[in-house]
């Protein structure tokens, strides 16, 4: 892929801080052809504003921001939003030491540096916080837990699950399949333990409001009788229970 071409579904509105002027007009071009949404500022009080009114998903900054608080912005805009990433740029005999201790998706770019060079650095950025971003997704089928938003969506469409909900669902995906038991839920969703003599009742009515807002992909959830629940995993499973069902239906029907 060429280095001037979008790539398909990368987060690309990007915050770049830069007090000079022409290199800020000479990347801003460059980077639009590339794909990127740029919000182009050239100070941090200006930039933490832009920062604050629209989502960004990267930001570059000038570490020779006057007054010399390119620093300080870093660690302002990490403390807001810890997960989008941070590239700085800074002029040749800067010391790296002085950053504060770059980690996770930061980068760092000494001049002169190409505009080339600073597209191809951001696009490895944005698709490292990307899969960060999806390992806090757990997937089971057309199931889909956002543990950071602490939100569900089935086939894409988000679905309204109350606290208890989404932690059982949780509890049975985080799983993979194995069989959790009555008294694990009950003790790590409701805090009750066996001894406690609490009526579990209130789990099968979760369950069952449960596979109802799961709709088809509600018949995952298994019930072992007197024992607990498990999430079948896999979909071929589903899959091969209709069938039988369907076969059983022809079949009572003499057909």
């Amino acid at each position: 892929m060429a280095v001037d071409e979008a790539v398909e579904g990368m987060p690309n509105r990007i915050l770049l801080v830069e007090s000079d002027t022409m290199l800020r007009r000479s990347l801003v071009v460059p980077l639009e052809e590339a794909g990127f949404e740029i919000s182009a500022v050239s100070e941090a009080e200006t930039a933490l504003s832009a920062f604050s009114l629209e989502p960004h998903d990267g930001v570059v900054i000038d570490l020779e921001l006057p007054g010399n608080v390119g620093i300080a912005l870093r660690t302002a805009l990490r403390r807001e939003s810890p997960a989008v990433p941070i590239l700085l740029l800074s002029p040749v005999g800067r010391e790296i030491e002085g950053l504060g201790g770059l980690s996770g998706a930061d980068d760092f770019m000494t001049s002169p540096y190409r505009a080339r060079d600073l597209i191809l650095r951001l696009r490895m950025l944005l698709r490292l916080a990307n899969e960060a971003a999806h390992e806090n997704v757990l997937h089971a089928g057309e199931i889909a837990l956002d543990l950071e938003r602490r939100e569900m969506k089935l086939g894409g469409a988000p679905v309204k699950l109350t606290t208890k909900e989404f932690d059982l669902l949780r509890e049975l995906i985080e799983a993979r399949g194995r069989i959790l038991r009555r008294e694990q839920l009950m003790e790590r969703i409701w805090g009750y333990t066996k001894d406690s003599g609490v009526e579990t009742r209130t789990l099968d009515v979760h369950i069952r409001r449960l596979r109802e807002k799961l709709s088809g992909e509600g018949r995952r959830i298994l019930t072992l009788r007197n024992v607990g629940y498990r999430l079948d995993m896999a979909a071929e499973n589903l899959r091969t229970a209709e069938n039988l069902r369907a076969a059983e239906k022809l079949r009572m029907s003499g057909a």
